[in-house]
C-alpha cells in the first residue's frame, strides 16, 4: 500500500524525536558518514492500515493512519518485530513509546552538554538537601470524616465542642525553605 505522508507529518514526526522509539534503543534516525546525511529510520504504523495488518483497528478513522498521531519512528533492526509479533507489541505500549519518543524533542545533547545539566542537577539537589525548617506545633480536631481541621497548638483547645466525636489531634508541622 502507498502512503501518503504529508510535510507537516513528516515535520513533525523528525521534528519531535531524535532515535528508535523502542525502550533502550540508542540508534539514531539519521546517519552521518563522510559529510553524508541518510535517512536510516523506517514509519512504523502503530495501527495498521491494512485489514490483516499489525494492530488493525477496523474503528479506527482511516483518515489518522498516515497521520503523526499513528505514526512513530523505528531502527531497522526493531521495526520488523514490531510488526511481525503484533500480540506482543500492543496499541497501547506502541502509544507509549511514542510518547517518550516526542519527548525526546528532537535533538542529542553533547557529551558537554549532558556534563553541564548533570553539574545543575547536582547542584539543585545539593541545595534542597540543606535543611532550613519552619516549625509549628499544631493541634486539631476530625471533622467530616478523615479531615483535619488545624490551629496552633495553644488555639486548640477552643476547636474542641462537645458535638465532636472526641478525636483530637496534636502535631508538629514542618516546612522545608532550604
Amino acid at each position: 500500500m502507498s502512503h501518503s505522508y504529508t510535510d507537516r507529518t513528516l515535520k513533525l514526526l523528525f521534528g519531535s524525536a531524535s532515535h528508535c522509539a523502542y525502550p533502550g534503543c540508542c540508534q539514531p534516525l539519521v546517519f552521518k558518514d563522510r559529510d553524508r546525511l541518510t535517512v536510516v529510520a523506517q514509519i512504523a504504523h502503530i495501527r495498521s492500515e491494512k485489514l490483516n495488518g499489525p494492530r488493525h483497528d477496523p474503528d479506527y478513522d482511516k483518515e489518522l493512519l498516515d497521520t503523526f498521531e499513528n505514526l512513530l519512528l523505528l531502527c531497522g533492526v526493531h521495526h520488523l518485530p514490531v510488526d511481525q509479533h503484533e500480540s506482543v507489541y500492543t496499541v497501547e505500549e506502541l502509544e507509549e513509546w511514542k510518547e517518550a519518543q516526542t519527548a525526546q524533542a528532537g535533538r542529542r545533547l553533547s557529551s558537554q552538554d549532558f556534563l553541564e545539566i548533570t553539574r545543575q542537577l547536582q547542584q539543585a539537589v545539593a541545595e534542597l538537601t540543606e535543611v532550613n525548617l519552619d516549625v509549628l506545633t499544631v493541634g486539631g480536631r476530625g471533622v467530616e470524616g478523615m479531615h483535619i481541621l488545624m490551629a496552633p497548638l495553644s488555639a486548640a483547645p477552643s476547636l474542641i465542642t462537645d458535638e465532636d466525636d472526641g478525636t483530637a489531634y496534636i502535631g508538629v508541622r514542618t516546612v522545608n525553605r532550604g
